[in-house]
């Protein structure tokens, strides 16, 4: 048995929570079944992902009962031994054609589980867009104001390295100025206050980090007709009881051209804080 200690090539500040699906997952001293067994962890385990090793997926370096080490996220058949409780929260797509446009969007999740949609995603959805943002659906002829979406078992680790640090009593301004700022109109951005503002105003402060390619590299949309101009604000957050010290993060404003297309979404970060 090899006995070295591997430390990972990554330590992650704000690691992604977990759940232990099957009794007895090994806790190894590396990231192969050829390291030693650390410990054995029971099912309905709550662990956090706080390490990785570059171009390895497949195994993530943890904590349990104060020791480090390795898991095989997969198990012998290949499925996933593990459920990751981070998820993107109600991301909303809202078309804006010049002219009556038949549009087809098709969304790729390259680290999460599509979930809930509505209207029903089946290969894609397909929608007659009108210029006030107006959505027909093809499959059955319903009226929406914009495409929803939602996702599970989401593995992205999302940046925190520059965001900013809220008091929860600031939350709707610090909103309407950041999202007003980064290109949503009035409607756009009253529906993203109206999710978000409950699940965040009461807690002492918030984390908040609005994701570019951490989020777009996991969530890929390809929509026909090509958009002229698209923005995609996500949203994540780490609820805190203290304030924390961020370098602020410099946003982009977005300028609305042709054929737009304008999504939002969030989720909520698990608070752990590696030590």
């Amino acid at each position: 048995m090899v006995t070295t200690y591997v430390e990972p090539d990554e330590r992650f500040e704000w690691g992604v929570p977990f759940y232990v699906l099957n009794d007895g997952l090994k806790l190894y001293s590396g990231p192969d079944e050829s390291y030693d067994v650390i410990a054995s962890i029971p099912a309905d385990t709550r662990l956090i992902e706080t390490g990785a090793m570059n171009g390895n997926s497949t195994w993530l370096f943890t904590e349990y009962n104060g020791q480090y080490g390795w898991i095989n996220t997969l198990g012998a058949d290949g499925i996933m031994v593990i459920y990751f409780e981070e998820a993107p929260k109600k991301p909303v797509i809202y078309l804006y054609p010049e002219e009556e446009t038949d549009v087809h969007v098709e969304l790729e999740l390259t680290e999460a589980d599509l979930s809930t949609t509505y209207p029903k995603y089946n290969n894609g959805w397909d929608a007659t867009a009108y210029p006030d943002g107006t959505l027909v659906n093809k499959a059955d002829g319903s009226h929406h104001k914009y495409l929803f979406w939602d996702a599970v078992n989401c593995r992205t680790r999302f940046d925190f390295s520059k965001g900013f640090c809220v008091a929860g009593s600031d939350t709707e301004s610090f909103l309407k100025e950041k999202l007003t700022y980064m290109g949503l109109n009035e409607q756009e951005m009253n529906e993203f206050i109206v999710y978000w503002l409950p699940l965040m105003e009461h807690n002492a402060y918030n984390l908040i980090s609005f994701q570019s390619d951490a989020y777009t590299n996991s969530a890929k949309l390809k929509i026909a007709p090509t958009p002229d101009s698209e923005c995609r604000v996500f949203m994540a957050y780490v609820p805190l009881e203290n304030a924390v010290a961020i370098e602020p993060q410099q946003l982009e404003t977005f300028e609305r051209k042709g054929f737009s297309v304008v999504e939002w979404g969030g989720a909520e970060v698990d608070s752990f804080n590696l030590k």
